[in-house]
C-alpha cells in the first residue's frame, strides 16, 4: 500500500480515479446487492464463485471471528444470472479449518459435477470432499481427498476439471510438521482424480525446480507461504498453475517475490517454469496473502491476474508468449473471469480500500454500496465479496453492469500503437508537466533525452531514482553533462500529477515529471509495464537504448554518452545484470537500502 498522503491529493487522487473508471451514463448501472448468507448465524468470509451450465456456484465458509476458529462451510446457487439464489445449504459435518483467506476452500465445477475441497480443523491432517452431479441440488456426504502422510504440512487447496474429466486437486506441501514447516522443503503437490474422487493418484511435485523455503536456502526458491496458487483445467489435458515464488538475494541480504507459472500435462512432471512478472524487493520476509488468479479463454488462451507493490494487473499467455501486462488500477487480489471481453474484481487499495473496483471490457468503476465490501471473486458477470452494510460481515453479490463494445455494438477499435524500438525514431508525444506546463518530445530535438516510465508505487522505481537519476540530474546541472535532459512519466494513468509532484519534491527530484494520458499512450508506445522502463533518445529523435528494471548510475552513463556522440555502447558493466527475464537482479547497497526503506512502508512483516 502507498504511505498516507495529505488528504488534499488524496482527494484529487481518488477523484482522478475515479474519472478514469467512471461508467459512461448510458451505461448500464450495477443491479442491487444480494445477500447469499441471510438467516445464517456468525460471521461470513472468503467468497468463491465459479460459472457452469449457465449456473453459478457460491461457496463462503462463517463462524467465530479471529485466528483458527472453527469455521463451516456455506454453499449456495443461483439459476437466473445472480438474481435470486436457493437457501445455503452446510457442506461440512465437523469444523474446518480456514486460518484466513488464502486458505479458503477449493470449488470447481464442470457440467452437473460440482467439487468442494477444504482442509479439516481436527488431526490427522487431510484435505476432505463434498460433491454434488446435479448441478449443486443435492449433495454427498463429506470424504477423504487426501491424508497427509507423517503429519506433513499441507495447505492451499486449488481445484480443476481438465478437458478428459480428470479432477485435480493442487496443494502446498511443506515436508515436515505444521510446526516446522518453515525449515524444511516446499513445494506445490498435485494428485488427481478420473472417477470424480472416488480414487486418487500418488501426489506429483509440479515444481521440483523450487529447492527452498525461509529457513531453508530461500534463495532457491519456494512458494509463498501464505498465498495461494491459482489454477485451470487444460481443454485437452492437465492444469495451468501460476503462484507467488519468494526467493532470496544473499549478495544483498534481499528478498524477491515474483509470479510464476507452470503447465502440467497431466504425465510429465514440468522441468521449469515461466515467470511472469519482473522480481519486485520485500523488506524482508513478507505475507502478503494475495495469490494470483488464472482461467482459460475459449480461443486457448490464458489469462492471469496478480497483485504486488498495491497495484493489480493482468496480462494474456497465447502460445507461450506472454502480452504486456496491463493495469487495473491500484489495489490487491485481483479475480478473472473468461470470455470475450476481459471482465475483472479486485479489492481498491489506498484510500478506497473497503470498495471493490472493477472493468468490464473498456468500462470500470468502483460498486458504489454502503458499508465496506472486500474479498471478491467473479463468474458470470456477477461480483461476490464480503459486506459489513448490515453492521455484520455477510456474503453478497451483484450483477455487473456489461461494458466494452461501442453504442452500435461494433468493437472498439483501437488506436495504432507506435512501439519504440532501437535505431527506430522515437514515438513522440505531448504532455503537461506536475508545473503545468505543456511539453513535448519535439521540444528536446537536438539534445539527448533520458526517459524513465514509472510509477509512485513502484520500489525499484525509487531506487532507480535515488541511485542513477538524482546522481545524473546533478551532472546535468553542474554542466558535467551537456546537451542531455531527463523525463520521468507516471505509467500509471490511475496517478495524478499531484502524486509525481510529492514524489518528485519528498525526494528533492529537479527534473520534469508528468502523468501519461490516453491520447499520448506512451505506457503502450514505450511498453511501460512493468516498470520501470527507461530509454535513452538521440540528439536525432531516434531510440539509442532501451531497458526494463533497475540500472546502475555507470552504465545509464555510458548508454548517455554514446547517444551523445553516436557511437556503440559498450555492453552494461558493474556485475548488475538486466532484468532478462532469468536472472534476480543485484541492486548494490545503496539501491538494496532505499528498496528497504521504501517497501517497510508498505510491507507487513510475517
Amino acid at each position: 500500500m502507498r504511505p498516507p498522503r495529505p488528504l488534499l491529493l488524496l482527494t484529487g487522487a481518488l477523484l482522478a480515479a475515479a474519472a478514469l473508471l467512471a461508467t459512461p451514463a448510458t451505461a448500464e448501472e450495477p443491479a442491487e446487492p444480494v445477500v447469499l448468507s441471510a438467516g445464517v448465524p456468525a460471521q461470513q468470509m472468503y467468497p468463491t464463485l465459479v460459472e457452469s451450465d449457465d449456473t453459478l456456484h457460491a461457496l463462503w465458509v462463517g463462524g467465530e471471528q479471529g485466528w483458527d476458529r472453527p469455521l463451516d462451510i456455506w454453499y449456495s446457487r443461483s439459476l437466473d444470472d445472480g438474481e435470486n439464489w436457493d437457501q445455503p445449504l452446510r457442506l461440512n459435518t465437523g469444523a474446518a479449518s480456514v486460518l484466513y483467506q488464502q486458505q479458503k476452500p477449493a470449488l470447481v465445477a464442470e457440467g452437473d459435477d460440482v467439487y468442494v475441497f477444504w482442509k479439516q480443523r481436527a488431526e490427522p491432517m487431510r484435505f476432505l470432499m463434498a460433491a454434488s452431479h446435479d448441478g449443486g441440488l443435492t449433495w454427498s456426504g463429506e470424504s477423504e481427498a487426501l491424508a497427509c502422510p507423517d503429519e506433513r504440512a499441507c495447505q492451499f487447496p486449488a481445484a480443476a476439471i481438465d478437458g478428459q474429466g480428470v479432477l485435480h486437486l493442487v496443494y502446498q506441501h511443506a515436508n515436515s510438521s505444521e510446526e516446522t514447516r518453515f525449515t524444511s522443503l516446499k513445494q506445490l503437490y498435485s494428485i488427481s482424480s478420473s472417477d470424480g474422487g472416488g480414487n486418487w493418484s500418488e501426489p506429483v511435485v509440479l515444481n521440483p525446480f523450487d529447492r527452498g523455503n525461509r529457513q531453508r536456502e530461500p534463495e532457491l526458491g519456494y512458494p509463498c507461504e501464505c498465498c495461494a496458487p491459482g489454477i485451470a483445467g487444460d481443454p485437452e489435458s492437465g492444469i495451468h498453475l501460476v503462484y507467488r515464488n519468494i526467493s532470496y538475494w544473499p549478495g544483498n541480504e534481499t528478498w524477491f517475490n515474483t509470479i510464476a507459472y507452470l503447465r502440467w500435462d497431466g504425465a510429465s512432471q514440468p522441468l521449469a517454469g515461466l515467470r511472469v512478472t519482473p522480481f519486485w524487493s520485500t523488506g524482508g520476509v513478507v505475507c502478503p496473502e494475495s495469490g494470483p488468479d488464472i482461467v482459460a479463454q475459449p480461443d486457448g488462451s490464458l489469462l492471469l491476474a496478480w497483485s504486488h507493490n498495491g497495484s493489480a494487473s493482468y496480462a494474456t499467455l497465447r502460445d507461450g508468449a506472454l502480452s504486456p501486462p496491463s493495469v487495473l488500477g491500484a489495489g490487491s487480489r485481483p479475480m478473472v473471469q473468461p470470455g470475450d471481453e476481459v471482465a475483472t474484481v479486485w479489492m481498491a487499495g489506498g484510500g478506497a480500500y473497503g470498495n471493490v473496483s472493477f472493468s468490464v471490457g473498456d468500462e470500470g468503476g468502483m460498486l458504489a454500496l454502503p458499508g465496506k465490501q472486500i474479498e471478491p471473486d467473479i463468474a458470470g458477470g456477477v461480483a461476490i465479496f464480503r459486506t459489513d452494510a448490515s453492521g455484520e460481515w455477510e456474503i453478497a453479490a451483484v450483477l455487473l453492469p456489461a461494458g466494452g463494445g461501442s453504442p452500435d455494438g461494433e468493437p472498439p477499435v483501437e488506436p495504432p500503437a507506435t512501439i519504440a524500438v532501437v535505431d527506430e525514431p522515437a514515438p513522440g508525444f505531448t504532455l503537461v508537466d506536475t508545473e503545468g506546463e505543456i511539453f513535448s518530445l519535439e521540444d528536446y530535438r537536438g539534445q539527448v533525452v533520458v526517459l524513465e516510465m514509472m510509477a509512485t508505487w513502484c520500489t525499484i522505481c525509487a531506487a532507480t531514482a535515488g541511485d542513477t537519476l538524482a546522481p545524473l540530474q546533478a551532472q546535468i546541472d553542474n554542466g558535467t553533462l551537456e546537451g542531455v535532459a531527463l523525463l520521468s512519466v507516471g505509467a500509471d494513468r490511475l496517478e495524478t500529477s499531484e502524486m509525481l509532484a510529492e514524489l518528485a519534491a519528498a525526494g528533492g527530484y529537479g527534473w520534469r515529471h508528468a502523468i501519461d494520458t490516453e491520447g499520448a499512450r506512451m505506457s503502450e508506445n514505450y511498453e511501460a509495464l512493468p516498470v520501470p522502463r527507461l530509454a535513452v533518445i538521440g540528439p536525432d529523435g531516434e531510440v539509442a537504448f532501451l531497458h526494463r528494471g533497475y540500472i546502475s548510475l555507470a552504465d545509464l552513463q555510458v548508454q548517455v554518452v554514446a547517444a551523445q556522440d553516436g557511437s556503440e555502447p559498450e555492453a552494461p558493466s558493474g556485475g548488475e545484470p538486466l532484468d532478462d527475464g532469468s536472472s534476480i537482479p543485484a541492486l548494490p547497497l545503496a539501491g538494496a537500502v532505499a528498496v528497504l526503506a521504501a517497501v517497510a512502508r508498505r510491507r507487513r512483516t510475517l
